[in-house]
């Protein structure tokens, strides 16, 4: 209404907050407090983490071959079940079978040195050096070979043709030189050894066993390879006479990279696959055959040849429990000097 009086309470109220404002405005000029309290909190970035897989070191393990016992129902033939004479030896069954391997890889030095055996290895066959068709790696700190071992060597190559006569010098240790003579006759045995140590310097141990003539297919197999009389594989056993109901223990060396065998021949002249016997490590391949003896001890040894091969025997498989005859010609016409043969021989009582 014109003419109406002002109200003085609203002017206050202005008055005081404007001076509030500029007030206000003053002191942020002077002072400039921060305001970052009013932004949202900053998020830094992860570090960025550096993943490596880490793949361990697994040793290369070394497979050493090793035969396992075939039954003729699994191989697929009609071979009937071998049964032992009734005077022969029989062998219990293992408690541990070693499986073969998938592949075989022959050494590949063809040129072996004849060497001796270790000193600590009973009864065992020096290595072998002529050439072969099947190489043996030769050891570059073997021993040279004892003379009186490379006389031997040569006569009983030169002398000896009767093809059921074995003649083996073995190494026992470091000097001890035997001349081992296996035939099926005693007859004139003496005579034979007399005069392949004539004239050699220094003992020479003798010793005379007798095979029976059953056995003889399996000697003049062992006439064939190329190394005799000294074979390329070494057949070492703990003890050479063993007691009815006790084991037959020995190892087998020189054999690594190729399938393993071994044989008994009997004095029936009837053959045995001790594969299942075989247990490889560390180079040489062990064996723990139980025995015992059916009747009464006779004079005739009985006969284990141990052979390494490129590959496994089918004869072995299809034809144990044989005679020594078909089974060695069978045998023979499947690897011929395509293996690496070890003898040995002893008696149960």
């Amino acid at each position: 209404m014109i003419g109406e009086r002002a109200d003085g309470w609203k002017w206050a109220q202005a008055s005081g907050l404007s001076l509030g404002l500029h007030v206000a405005l003053l002191g942020y000029l002077v002072y400039q407090p921060t305001l970052d309290f009013l932004r949202p909190d900053r998020v830094e970035a992860l570090p960025q983490i550096e993943v490596t897989t880490l793949i361990p070191q697994i040793p290369e393990v070394v497979a050493v071959p090793a035969e396992t016992l075939t039954s003729p129902a699994d191989s697929g033939t009609d071979a009937e079940t071998p049964t032992a004479p009734e005077d022969t030896l029989t062998t219990a069954p293992p408690d541990l079978v070693e499986a073969a391997p998938a592949e075989i890889l022959p050494p590949a030095d063809p040129t072996v040195g004849l060497t001796s055996p270790p000193a600590d290895q009973v009864g065992s066959v020096a290595v072998a050096g002529d050439a072969g068709p099947m190489p043996v790696q030769a050891s570059a700190e073997a021993p040279p070979p004892d003379p009186r071992l490379l006389i031997l060597v040569d006569r009983i190559r030169s002398q000896l043709t009767d093809a059921c006569l074995l003649a083996l010098p073995i190494m026992r240790g470091e000097d001890e030189l035997t001349l081992s003579l296996l035939s099926d006759s005693d007859r004139n045995a003496a005579a034979l050894t007399d005069e392949l140590v004539a004239g050699i310097e220094g003992d020479i141990s003798r010793e005379t066993l007798l095979l029976d003539p059953r056995q003889c297919p399996a000697v003049a197999f062992a006439r064939r390879d190329a190394r005799y009389p000294v074979f390329a594989l070494g057949l070492q056993l703990d003890a050479q006479s063993v007691s009815s109901g006790d084991s037959l223990r020995g190892q087998i060396s020189n054999g690594a990279g190729y399938v393993q065998t071994l044989l008994m021949v009997d004095e029936n002249g009837a053959v045995h696959d001790l594969r299942r016997f075989l247990l490889s490590s560390a180079g040489a391949t062990r064996f723990d055959i139980p025995v015992a003896r059916m009747r009464q001890p006779r004079d005739t040894r009985q006969l284990l040849i141990a052979l390494a091969t490129p590959q496994r025997l089918n004869t072995v498989t299809a034809r144990a429990g044989d005679a020594a005859g078909p089974f060695f010609d069978a045998l023979f016409a499947e690897v011929g000097q395509n293996a690496l043969i070890g003898i040995a021989s002893f008696d149960v009582r």
